[in-house]
């Protein structure tokens, strides 16, 4: 969160912007005030008014740089791969998709991955086996 120090300079208030509360370095000019009319009620009024207004303008042209997206698929090979199984996944998951939704291989593998090949399939059933007879 932005803030607005008030500090003195000889006979003036000089109030700056800073982007984050606590931060020690010089912050961006705001206004300056003579501290002898600084006492003045009205004068006090334009002063607080111009600094907001200032300090506003501060705040809608400060640039945040946001950090790169962190990718769902980071360390697993479907992340730069450019198979349509692995540009199917990155759409899922661009969609909304949650990595947990997925169902992977005990590896950890995407089951939709290239890299993963279906040599069988087995089933457990609670049924009855027959027995065999002699």
């Amino acid at each position: 969160m932005s803030a607005v120090y008030f500090s003195h300079e000889g006979s003036r208030g000089v109030a700056t912007w800073h982007v984050i509360e606590d931060d020690t370095g010089p912050g961006e000019f705001c206004c300056a005030v003579h501290l002898g009319a600084y006492g003045d009620a009205q004068v006090r009024s334009c002063f607080e008014a111009l600094v907001g207004a200032v300090a506003d303008f501060h705040r809608r042209t400060h640039v945040v740089v946001a950090a790169a997206p962190i990718s769902l698929l980071a360390g697993l090979p479907c992340a730069a791969c450019p198979s349509p199984q692995a540009e199917e996944l990155r759409h899922l998951l661009g969609q909304g998709a949650s990595v947990e939704q997925i169902a992977t291989t005990p590896n950890g593998l995407p089951i939709s991955c290239c890299r993963v090949r279906a040599l069988g399939a087995f089933v457990q059933s609670d049924a009855p086996q027959p027995t065999a007879r002699r």
